[in-house]
């Protein structure tokens, strides 16, 4: 898995993974979030697949943000994300958002 991590002023820190987030790539994903201090997104718009285990790192960096006060975000997620994050009842407690304008 690679990494896109933009710091964009005063803003929040943006990590763009890429590729597969699983257990294989979880766990540097993890060390990434948890480098960051302060605001972070994660642009998922570039993520073709997410497992359990991804979803336990996007959790574990909700947690910690939410900790020292700081706002946490995925952006962009794929229909299939969108559709886990609610299966798992997680879209009621992650800070989802799409940039994209919906059609109609």
């Amino acid at each position: 898995m690679s990494f896109l991590v933009e710091m964009q002023g005063s803003g929040p820190t943006v990590v763009t993974p890429v590729g597969e987030l699983d257990l294989a790539t979880a766990p540097e994903l993890r060390r990434q979030l948890a480098s960051i201090y302060g605001d972070t997104e994660v642009d998922c718009s570039k993520l073709d697949f997410v497992d359990a285990v991804g979803l336990g790192v996007f959790v574990a960096a909700h947690r910690r943000c939410d900790r020292h006060g700081w706002k946490f975000a995925l952006v962009e997620p794929s229909p299939l994300l969108l559709r886990l994050l609610g299966i798992t009842g997680l879209d009621a407690i992650l800070h989802v958002r799409s940039d994209v304008a919906s059609p109609g």
